[in-house]
């Protein structure tokens, strides 16, 4: 049987990369687990064997580069993802365009913590949130002093009160982000599961 492989490769570009995507859902990858260095679990070639499986030898080998499709849809993917902020740490303390926050991801440890703009959150009202939070904070402090007698104990004293009174309106919270955190762990078992099973299916090849 003889096909029209001009015609079968306008389409296979998109093909290609859709497929990309969906075993990239499918198995709840962030698309970092696949690159050309040795610390990828997967390489681009290693990875290119699963998507050629699922859109046949006929659409891959119309394309001169199939990969290149590859490498296009997971850097497109890797874009799409939202990423969930977890809590603000702190900001930079500047003004304006210049303005950055210092965020904790979901799910993420601080050696992912990310600065970022306000155009750069999903949901803005968080940096809102952070800084009237901060700015009540420096107004108690200050306003909490008597005279220009008073010791630096009693100064320190009156800080750690200030403090604990937040950590104290928080406990709730930290309550119900134990409990996220034991569904999230329950995913990522999960999602280790899947990959476990990715893996094993890669050796086959």
């Amino acid at each position: 049987m003889s096909y029209n492989l001009p015609y079968i490769a306008k389409f296979a570009g998109p093909t290609i990369g859709d497929a990309t995507k969906d075993i990239l859902r499918e198995y709840g990858m962030t698309g970092h687990e696949i690159g050309s260095r040795g610390e990828c679990q997967y390489t681009f070639m290693e990875f290119s064997e699963f998507v050629q499986k699922k859109v046949g030898d006929d659409i891959w080998n119309s394309l001169k580069y199939p990969t290149s499709a590859i490498y296009k849809a997971v850097a497109d993917y890797m874009k799409e993802e939202e990423y969930e902020v977890d809590h603000i740490i702190s900001s930079n303390g500047k003004t304006g365009s210049h303005r950055q926050w210092l965020v904790r991801w979901q799910g993420y440890d601080e050696c992912h913590d990310s600065w970022l703009s306000v155009d750069r959150f999903v949901d803005p009202g968080l940096t809102e949130r952070f800084d009237e939070s901060s700015k009540e904070l420096d107004d108690e402090y200050y306003s909490s002093g008597s005279d220009d007698s008073e010791t630096w104990r009693d100064r320190w004293d009156q800080m750690y009160d200030i403090y604990k009174r937040h950590v104290a309106n928080h406990e709730e919270m930290i309550d119900g982000l134990d409990t996220e955190i034991i569904e999230l762990n329950k995913k990522i078992r999960r999602r280790d599961g899947k990959i476990e099973s990715l893996k094993m299916r890669a050796r086959k090849f």
